[in-house]
């Protein structure tokens, strides 16, 4: 009984250090920016349609082809980079989740395979934990959402100025070689 009690005084000390020299998960998130319903993070990027230019819609009501091929060119573009982004924070990848697939959610790797088949997982929120190791994927959490809302901002402002296919196709070979 005594040990038990031993670990809690000193779980209690090691978080009152903690929360009292570094953000707790509460100050470091805006979870109504980025937790999903299942309590994991993800930003959102829920994007109905980017803001094209004139000539653009033009193509677009000629034919409900070309809407079609412009929405997979963006959007394969947009995943392609995003998973980059993922990879370069340390994560083992980025998976396109939600209903419409509106939130880029960071997966772990998943080192515990003997509980899960699955290799990856996404990074779960904790607002009671304040071990350095939490925090610190949290902030890198941080870095991987503004480098993606970065890369949504740029496409839908950057498709503005795309007239053609040809533009466009240009506009994604910019974008894969960032």
């Amino acid at each position: 009984m005594g040990r038990i009690v031993k670990e809690k005084t000193m779980t209690t000390k090691i978080n009152l250090l903690s929360a009292k020299y570094f953000n707790t998960p509460e100050n470091t998130i805006d979870v109504d920016k980025y937790l999903r319903q299942d309590g994991t993070l993800a930003v959102n990027v829920k994007w109905y349609f980017p803001h094209l230019s004139s000539e653009l819609y033009k193509l677009i009501d000629e034919g409900c082809e070309e809407e079609d091929a412009i929405n997979e060119i963006v959007q394969r573009v947009f995943w392609w980079k995003a998973n980059q982004i993922a990879i370069s924070y340390g994560y083992a990848t980025c998976y396109p989740m939600g209903r419409s697939n509106g939130w880029a959610q960071p997966m772990l790797p998943n080192k515990d395979l003997d509980n899960s088949s699955s290799k990856v997982k996404p990074l779960k929120f904790d607002s009671d934990c304040l071990e350095i190791e939490y925090l610190a994927k949290l902030k890198t959490f941080l870095l991987f959402a503004e480098d993606i809302e970065s890369l949504f901002t740029l496409i839908d402002k950057e498709i503005q100025y795309v007239n053609s296919p040809d533009d466009l196709n240009e506009l994604a070979n910019q974008i894969y070689d960032l």
